[in-house]
């Protein structure tokens, strides 16, 4: 669909991804992209309205664990399966390829808290993963007014989003067993799930391994 042309990172952005939307069609492109401020520059030259989308730590982390654990192809999916749940979660945020990375946790921490910390500034839409679940029109809503398509219901969107959802979930139960995008990118996606799996241990060395205060990558109404 796009040219990735010279990336970085498996995670970042190029100017070719951008280059080549087409010009006389709304648009979007969802990325997983950490901040950095070549990015950026590039999202601002296209004139890209910015949405950030966030979710709490430890549940993202507790996902990206079952993620691993259901692709057998992870790198780190050989130094986690034999390991119990708790020895595993936090080896999971430690382990890195290479010594010269940032461990997992430290990745993701600043993943977040940059993202936060640049859209106060210039004022890019941040939201929440947990809102979507707790209200999905308005958070529908929010995106709807920020890109200035008011014209449009948000009721309506998310009855479209709602009845694919559930087609696609027959779908994923009947191809649960397959190989292939489905059973490599199951994930976790329970709001609060961290409370439930965190035994005192993980969440001691949790707490020990932030490179920062917790405070700084929550929602506002959570500090």
């Amino acid at each position: 669909i796009y040219d990735v042309g010279n990336i970085d990172h498996e995670h970042g952005i190029t100017e070719n991804m951008f280059s080549n939307l087409p010009r006389k069609k709304y648009t979007f492109l969802k990325t997983h992209t950490h901040y950095k401020i070549h990015y950026e520059k590039i999202l601002n030259k296209y004139n890209a309205k910015i949405i950030i989308s966030l979710r709490d730590l430890r549940d993202m982390l507790i996902s990206r664990y079952f993620h691993i654990m259901s692709d057998s192809k992870h790198w780190q999916y050989s130094i986690l399966k034999n390991l119990s749940f708790e020895e595993g979660f936090i080896k999971s945020l430690t382990h890195k390829q290479k010594e010269t990375e940032q461990k997992p946790i430290e990745y993701y921490y600043y993943w977040i808290n940059n993202w936060i910390r640049i859209s106060k500034d210039k004022k890019y839409l941040v939201l929440w993963y947990d809102d979507y679940i707790k209200d999905p029109v308005k958070y529908i809503r929010n995106i709807l007014d920020y890109t200035e398509f008011k014209n449009l219901s948000a009721a309506k969107i998310e009855m479209k989003i709602r009845s694919n959802l559930e087609k696609n979930e027959l779908n994923f139960k009947k191809n649960i067993k397959k190989y292939g995008k489905s059973k490599s990118t199951f994930r976790k996606g329970t709001v609060g799930e961290w409370k439930e799996l965190f035994t005192k241990e993980i969440e001691f060395r949790f707490n020990q391994l932030l490179p920062g205060p917790i405070e700084s990558i929550l929602k506002e109404e959570l500090k």
